[in-house]
């Protein structure tokens, strides 16, 4: 799944995939040489190898790379993602509580439902202010069915950073008129504890209705895939050899297997990574939207219960 078009290429959709990179805020397009990285790469290939039974055995490194928050396409075109095929659709009741947040009417990110007023996204989504968005509830299907939420309040973390590895990317949206929850078709998400930890290896979902590849669109009916959280060292390491920082705020994911890899993309930030029917990650950054060795990096909701709770005056679920 995946985002930096809209539905269709439209002379406004292909103005929205130009690299912005003279705008870090807006996620900046940040390349690397093959000189800084093909050693760390080949390094990296080898812990690779032991992490898990099904990851990928071995994989050439390009000539050149770029680094893209799920906002921004590369200088070469776009962000990727695996085969169309990795992808599952979802139960009709599957995820209550997921959200379609939009951006002047189009599907823009994912969000979930906190309670009747509240939702959840990526501080990257809600970036830009004079913009009109909304939500919609209720339904597995953009183009019908479901409720139509106005954001009214934005707030975006303090600390956001697009510029050192979009730390801190989380955000809260009120709403209205409030969410019609009915505990079956709309229904609040299940936070994890203050602090808790995701064991390493567990298999994790992420859903949402973004691209699937390359020249991909957005998808109209929601869909889901099976991932597997990365051990945080590991992580860090492979991001530490191109020159990126990845913070104890944040937790990886990916699933790598058969020569392919399973992973959001464009089209998928600020939506769910889930342990056990919990949120405890939201889709943030990556590299060409998974390409080996590089696992997706998400926001850890866990770090974030106090700030949830300031930011909605203590209504959070």
């Amino acid at each position: 799944m995946a985002k930096s078009s809209r539905v269709h290429f439209s002379p406004r959709a292909w103005e929205q995939m130009r690299p912005k990179s003279v705008d870090p805020a807006r996620g900046m397009i940040r390349r690397v040489s093959p000189s800084k990285q093909t050693h760390a790469h080949v390094e990296n290939m080898n812990l690779l190898k032991h992490h898990a039974a099904d990851s990928v055995a071995t994989v050439a490194p390009s000539s050149v790379r770029a680094v893209c928050s799920r906002w921004r396409t590369t200088a070469e075109g776009f962000c990727t993602t695996g085969t169309y095929s990795q992808w599952r659709r979802s139960g009709t009741r599957e995820f209550p509580y997921q959200l379609s947040l939009q951006k002047n009417a189009e599907h823009w990110c994912g969000a979930v439902i906190l309670n009747e007023d509240w939702a959840l996204t990526a501080a990257q989504c809600v970036e830009d202010s004079e913009d009109t968005y909304e939500v919609l509830a209720g339904t597995n299907t953009l183009s019908e069915g479901g409720t139509r939420h106005t954001v009214t309040f934005i707030s975006s973390h303090e600390g956001y950073d697009a510029s050192d590895s979009w730390v801190n990317d989380i955000a809260v949206l009120k709403v209205s008129p409030a969410f019609p929850i009915d505990g079956v078709t709309v229904a609040p998400i299940q936070l994890p504890e203050k602090d808790e930890e995701v064991p390493d290896n567990a298999n994790v979902t992420a859903i949402g209705w973004g691209k699937h590849w390359y020249f991909g669109q957005i998808q109209d009916g929601l869909r889901k895939v099976d991932i597997h959280i990365w051990q945080q060292w590991l992580c860090e390491s492979v991001w530490h050899d191109i020159n990126y920082n990845v913070h104890a705020t944040q937790i990886c994911a990916i699933r790598f297997k058969n020569n392919k890899h399973y992973d959001t993309c464009t089209g998928d930030e600020g939506g769910p990574l889930l342990y056990e029917g919990k949120v405890v990650g939201l889709v943030s950054w990556g590299h060409f939207c998974g390409e080996p060795p590089y696992p997706s990096v998400y926001t850890r909701v866990s770090s974030y219960l106090d700030w949830i709770t300031e930011k909605t005056s203590g209504s959070r679920v």
